[in-house]
């Protein structure tokens, strides 16, 4: 989990330490005749890759991440932990237990969601843009926090 609370802070607070580059904006010669929208990629000090892609359509923020701690990774005996801690990430924080955070994430019409495969963590949020700092501090919170508590793990 030490890993995985540096990336975080690191996504959310120090990304203006490190370096950004510009993607590729024209036709990626697909069968499907689509193409890819413009986005940049930043690359933090521990190797991350953040691919942001501005779309100024809707008013809507969306974060997504796929960290490396999927099912394959369960220790011999404890297999399905992995799926579990994503089925329970939402259910209490310091200070909040599941009903509050849901009340919170209700509030805002906000959507949080984390599953598991065999290889990866894949956990997001997406909600209205002018409760992004709200909802990226919540998503951070529930990642980073999570106190898993007794009543929700029986």
């Amino acid at each position: 989990m030490r890993k995985l609370y540096a990336v975080i802070t690191l996504i959310l607070v120090g990304c203006s330490h490190a370096s950004k580059e510009p993607g590729p904006t024209a036709d990626t010669g697909a069968t499907s005749g689509g193409s890819i929208r413009a986005y940049e990629v930043q690359k933090l000090e521990n190797g991350l890759k953040i691919l942001w892609v501005r779309d100024a359509k809707l008013p809507i923020v969306s974060l997504a991440m796929a960290i490396r701690a999927g099912g394959s990774y369960d220790p011999v005996g404890k297999e399905g932990i992995a799926d579990l801690t994503s089925q329970i990430l939402d259910k209490g924080i310091p200070g909040k237990n599941a009903m509050a955070i849901a009340d919170a994430l209700e509030q805002r019409a906000d959507s949080f969601g984390a599953n598991v495969d065999a290889d990866a963590t894949f956990v997001g949020i997406r909600g209205l843009a002018f409760h992004a700092e709200d909802s990226l501090r919540d998503c951070y919170q529930l990642v980073v926090t999570p106190t898993f508590p007794a009543g929700e793990v029986d």
